[in-house]
């Protein structure tokens, strides 16, 4: 015989789904202040660039070795931001409805439950 399926398990699912993309929500808030963050620093070192006199070639080695740091963290942080936004946006509005639901369904439940009691008395 197959398992049986138990309200108490697809609650548990469900709930851990809203927990994680509550998580994800967080996370997609830290990736864009990161690279705001970043883009700003990036800003800064194309400024020091283009406003320091360059006496010699060690200078402009440590200006681009810096700038390639700082472009190489950015990247990172662009693609954390860019999947973050894609999939956040992509579910945003369905999982908000399926919270709402959900809800809805447990409440009325609940009362269903409680009235059959009430009546049994």
């Amino acid at each position: 015989m197959n398992k049986k399926v138990e309200t108490e398990n697809i609650k548990r699912l469900i709930d851990s789904i809203h927990i994680a993309f509550n998580q994800l929500l967080v996370l997609r808030t830290q990736a864009k202040t990161e690279l705001s963050e970043l883009d700003k620093e990036l800003s800064n070192q194309y400024h020091n660039i283009e406003g320091i006199e360059i006496e010699h070639m060690c200078d402009s080695h440590f200006m681009v070795m810096k700038l390639k740091d700082i472009l190489h963290h950015r990247r990172e942080a662009k693609i954390n931001h860019t999947l973050l936004e894609s999939f956040i946006t992509a579910l945003e509005r369905n999982v908000t409805k399926t919270k709402k639901r959900t809800a809805e369904i447990i409440k009325r439940h609940d009362e269903i439950i409680q009235e059959i009691i009430d009546r049994a008395k």
